[in-house]
C-alpha cells in the first residue's frame, strides 16, 4: 500500500478510525466495484480470520466534510463490526482528486482486495481512457485487462456513438458485428443502411464481414455502396429458399468434417471468461445462436431417426 501511495505522490497518516467517524453508505459507493459493492461471504470469511488472532491490512480512506470515505476496505470495515470492534487501522491520505482515488480503488481491488469480474475491470479501464484521458495501455494495466481486447471495446463504443449519430440504434448490437462495420464508419450513410440490416436480419459477425466486404467492392459512389447492402439483402432471401439437391460423396465428408470441427472447437472453450468473453451483449448473442443451434439439430436428428 504504501508503494502505491509513494508511486502515485500521496501523502498520508496511518492512523486507527473510528467506525462511527466513517460514512459507510457512501462509502460502499466509491465505484471500485460496479453492481453488488460487498460480497457477504468475503466479509465473513475476513472475519473469522480476524477472530482466529489474524491481523487484516490497514484500510485507506480521504476527509469528506468531516467523516472517512474508504477507498479501499469496505470488506475489512464490515468484518471490523460484524466480529464488535470499533475502529480499524487506515492510511488516511490527503488528496481529493478523483484520478488518484480511482487509481488507488481499482489498483487496490486488483492486488489485494476481491477480484473485479472482468466486465467491472474493463468498464473501469474504459472510464480511465475517456474521463482520465490514459492511454489505452496504461489503463489496461492498472486494471488487468488485456490492452487489444480494452481496444476492442473503445472501438465497439465509437460505433455505437456513430450508429446513434446516423439514426440507428445500436443497442442489441453485439460487440463483434459493431467491430466488422467499422469500415464502413466515415461513410455514414452507407454505415447507416448496413446497421439496418444486420439490425433486422439479426446477421452474425461472418455476415455482417461479408456484407462489408461487398459494400467496399462496389464503385465508389456512396448510392452503388447503398445498392452493394441492398444487393447482399437480396442475396439472403435467395440463399434462404435455395433447394438443396443429393448430397455427394465428397460433400457428405465435408459435412461430418465440419460437425467434428465444430465440436471440438466449442469442447477446447473451458471458460468465456477466459476466453475474454465478457460483454453482455455478446454473451446474449451466443446464447440465442446456441439455442437456434440445438433446436435445428434436435430437428434434423429427428427426421433422419423417423426415416431410418
Amino acid at each position: 500500500t504504501e508503494e502505491l501511495l509513494k508511486e502515485l505522490g500521496v501523502k498520508w497518516k496511518r492512523k486507527r478510525i473510528r467506525l462511527a467517524d466513517i460514512d459507510r453508505k457512501a462509502s460502499l459507493k466509491n465505484n471500485a466495484r460496479i453492481g453488488e459493492a460487498i460480497s457477504e461471504d468475503h466479509v465473513q470469511d475476513i472475519g473469522v480470520s480476524m477472530e482466529s488472532g489474524n491481523r487484516i491490512a490497514a484500510c485507506i480512506s480521504h476527509l469528506v466534510k468531516g467523516k472517512q470515505f474508504i477507498d479501499a476496505g469496505n470488506h475489512r470495515v464490515e468484518a471490523t463490526d460484524l466480529v464488535g470492534d470499533t475502529d480499524v487501522m487506515s492510511y488516511v491520505i490527503d488528496t481529493q482528486d478523483e484520478e488518484i482515488l480511482d487509481r488507488i480503488r481499482v489498483r487496490t481491488n486488483r492486488d489485494h482486495g476481491l477480484k473485479l469480474r472482468q466486465v467491472d475491470a474493463m468498464s473501469k479501464a474504459v472510464d480511465f481512457v475517456k474521463i482520465h484521458g490514459m492511454t489505452q495501455q496504461e489503463a489496461a494495466t492498472q486494471c488487468g485487462v488485456k490492452s487489444s481486447v480494452l481496444q476492442d471495446h473503445m472501438r465497439a463504443d465509437e460505433m455505437k456513438d456513430t450508429l446513434d449519430a446516423c439514426g440507428v440504434d445500436p443497442n442489441g448490437i453485439s460487440r463483434a458485428v459493431l467491430l466488422k462495420l467499422r469500415p464502413l464508419k466515415n461513410a455514414r450513410p452507407v454505415l447507416a443502411k448496413a446497421g439496418e440490416l444486420a439490425i433486422k436480419r439479426n446477421l452474425n459477425g461472418p455476415q455482417v464481414a461479408e456484407m462489408v466486404k461487398m459494400t467496399k467492392a462496389a464503385r465508389s459512389s456512396e448510392l452503388q455502396k447503398i445498392a452493394a447492402v441492398a444487393k447482399y439483402e437480396e442475396q439472403l432471401d435467395k440463399d434462404a429458399v435455395k433447394v438443396v439437391g443429393g448430397v455427394t460423396r465428397s460433400r457428405r465428408t465435408k459435412l461430418l468434417t465440419h460437425f467434428h470441427t465444430f465440436r471440438n472447437n466449442v469442447l477446447s472453450v473451458k471458460s468465456l471468461r477466459r476466453a475474454q468473453v465478457s460483454d453482455p451483449q455478446d454473451i446474449k448473442m451466443i446464447a440465442k445462436e446456441w439455442r437456434e443451434v440445438k433446436t435445428h439439430m434436435d430437428l434434423l436428428l429427428r427426421e433422419a431417426r423417423n426415416g431410418a
